[in-house]
């Protein structure tokens, strides 16, 4: 354990150190804004960023987000009485945890575009730096976005948006559709009749580059009939026009 305490700071240290790059662009989306937690009554914390305007969004090819969800009173797990409950610190298991963008500023229910997507920590604070430049195109109008956090973890919740240019072939994730999602890791999840992950796209004729990206997790108690969550065995392979 003490020797993994070292790796974590190394960890952290380099999320932390990047912020300070003279060479990006940081918008802050949560300054420190305290989440409750819970799912009772789909509870969720709502903040608004200001990004520069579209000519400049127009510049950047890279986009990465920094999440830190700190715990009360920055403290581990901590069971007082020895009922198997958390009484101070953080949440004792590993939830979902989302950030969503809002299609309108103060309009709630335009928030369900997924924009990042956690797991949390065991009894911990965790702290998480991403690339999601594919996402980029969903931002590139600039100007005042409203941001939305779903989970069921109470903590401070400190979010950043870091916009930069590395490497600038002239290529910028300028647009995307939606192609599939969903299925439980059960016996049934190859099949077609039941989950639906045939889509007919077509590229558009001035497009120089085309990526798939995936998000996949195994984790969801419950989801599987041998119930292993994240510890499943499992592999998703992607078919265009016939080919692997």
């Amino acid at each position: 354990s003490l020797a993994n305490e070292v790796l974590m700071y190394d960890s952290e240290f380099r999320a932390e150190i990047r912020k300070d790059d003279p060479s990006i662009t940081v918008v802050t989306v949560f300054d420190n804004q305290w989440h409750s937690g819970g799912w009772s009554g789909g509870y969720s914390s709502y903040s608004n960023a200001s990004l520069p305007n579209s000519s400049v969004m127009a510049e950047f090819n890279t986009l990465e987000i920094y999440l830190y969800h700190a715990c009360d009173e920055h403290k581990n797990r901590y069971d007082s009485d020895g009922d198997g409950q958390s009484d101070a610190g953080c949440h004792e298991w590993d939830y979902m945890e989302y950030v969503r963008l809002c299609e309108e500023v103060g309009n709630h229910s335009t928030c369900g575009t997924e924009f990042a997507r956690y797991i949390t920590t065991y009894g911990r604070e965790g702290r998480w730096l991403t690339d999601i430049s594919p996402f980029l195109f969903m931002l590139k109008e600039g100007g005042t976005r409203e941001f939305k956090l779903e989970t069921a973890n109470e903590g401070g919740i400190t979010a950043i948006l870091l916009l930069s240019t590395w490497g600038d072939d002239g290529l910028r994730p300028d647009s995307a559709e939606y192609l599939f999602d969903g299925g439980q890791f059960r016996g049934d999840y190859n099949n077609e009749s039941i989950y639906k992950r045939h889509h007919e796209l077509t590229i558009p004729q001035d497009t120089v580059k085309v990526e798939l990206v995936a998000l996949i997790t195994g984790h969801g108690f419950g989801n599987d009939d041998a119930n292993c969550a994240e510890f499943c065995n499992h592999e998703h392979r992607f078919t265009l026009n016939g080919l692997s």
